[in-house]
C-alpha cells in the first residue's frame, strides 16, 4: 500500500510540473512530401541483348558447354571446401565432370544495347537440387534490370548445391562450409569480366562500370 501511494503521489506532482501535461501543440508538424518517381517495377526503355559464358564443356547445358557465347576459366575453390571427397564426392564429380579444384564460371547474362559503361548486378540462386538448375529462374530478373540499363548476370553455382550424390555420404548430406566459397566465386567471376573488357574484340569491351556493382 505504502509503495503504490508512494508512486501515485509521484505521477501527480510530475503531471504538475511544467512540460508534462503539454499537449504538444508548439511541436512542428511534419508533413509527408508526396514523390511523383516512375515505378522501377515497369519495363525500362533499352534494348538488350542475351549470351552466355561458361566453360564450353557442361554436360548438362549447352548454353556452358558448345553453345556458350564466351569461354571462361576454371577456378581451384579446394580450399574453401569441405566434403567434396569420398563416395558422395565420387559421385558429384561424375555428374558435373569437374572436382573443387576445377570449378567453372558459368553466367547467363542480359546487357543492355548501346555505349556503356552500365552497373553490373551479379544474382546468385540459393541451395537447391543441383540436378535441377536454379540460375535459369532468374531470366525475368535479369531483362528487367536490362531495360533499365544495368548489365545482369545470374551466376551459376549449382554444383555446389545439395544432390542426390550426398546420400552416399553423410547423413545429412552435402558439402560443409561451402559459402565462403559461393561468395569467393562472385569475386572470380567479376575478375573473369573485368579481364574480358580489356579486349577490344569481345562483347563486354566498354560495357561494364566497376565502380557501380551489386
Amino acid at each position: 500500500m505504502i509503495v503504490g501511494g508512494v508512486a501515485s503521489l509521484g505521477l501527480i506532482v510530475l503531471l504538475m510540473l511544467p512540460g508534462w501535461n503539454d499537449a504538444g501543440s508548439e511541436r512542428p508538424i511534419i508533413v509527408a512530401k508526396e514523390w511523383t518517381l516512375a515505378n522501377p517495377g515497369l519495363p525500362g526503355t533499352h534494348t538488350f541483348k542475351a549470351l552466355s559464358y561458361g566453360s564450353g564443356t557442361d554436360r548438362h547445358r549447352q548454353e556452358f558447354g558448345s553453345g556458350t557465347t564466351l569461354r571462361s576459366r576454371s577456378v581451384d575453390g579446394s580450399r574453401l571446401i569441405d566434403g567434396w571427397n569420398g563416395a558422395a564426392g565420387w559421385a558429384r564429380t561424375r555428374y558435373w565432370g569437374f572436382d573443387a579444384k576445377a570449378l567453372p564460371l558459368n553466367g547467363r547474362v542480359w546487357m543492355p544495347e548501346g555505349v556503356g559503361p552500365f552497373p553490373i548486378v551479379l544474382i546468385v540462386h540459393g541451395n537447391h537440387d543441383m540436378e535441377d538448375f536454379s540460375d535459369t529462374g532468374y531470366a525475368w530478373l535479369g531483362e528487367h534490370f536490362a531495360s533499365h540499363g544495368i548489365v545482369s548476370v545470374s551466376v551459376d553455382e549449382n554444383f555446389l548445391n545439395s544432390g542426390y550424390s550426398d546420400l552416399l555420404g553423410r547423413l545429412d548430406g552435402g558439402l560443409e562450409a561451402e559459402n565462403d566459397a559461393r561468395g569467393w566465386l562472385l569475386l572470380e567471376h567479376l575478375k573473369q569480366l573485368r579481364e574480358w573488357t580489356s579486349s577490344q574484340d569481345n562483347p563486354f569491351s566498354g560495357k561494364l562500370d566497376f565502380e557501380r556493382v551489386v
